[in-house]
């Protein structure tokens, strides 16, 4: 599954995970960051990263059980222009 943004990864946490799930879960409000990743440079290894956190994307997503859907805000920072 390609996680495509943010705001999608959140509504498939609340949706395939809890909201439909457990019947006991009215609702459910998921906070996700993300930031971008750089390949460490290596030749001798092609699964080292560092973290480059230069822009941050935020989002907060809310779901109800009958499927009302509320995201709150989106925002991107990027740190090099501060």
């Amino acid at each position: 599954m390609q996680i495509e943004s943010p705001e999608q990864f959140a509504l498939d946490i609340c949706k395939f995970h809890l909201v439909t799930y457990y019947n006991v879960v009215a609702s459910c409000q998921a906070y996700v960051e993300q930031t971008p990743w750089q390949r460490s440079g290596t030749t001798h290894s092609n699964h080292g990263f560092i973290h480059n956190p230069d822009a941050v994307r935020f989002a907060e997503v809310q779901q109800k059980r009958n499927g009302m859907i509320k995201i709150s805000h989106t925002i991107v920072i990027n740190k090099k222009n501060k």
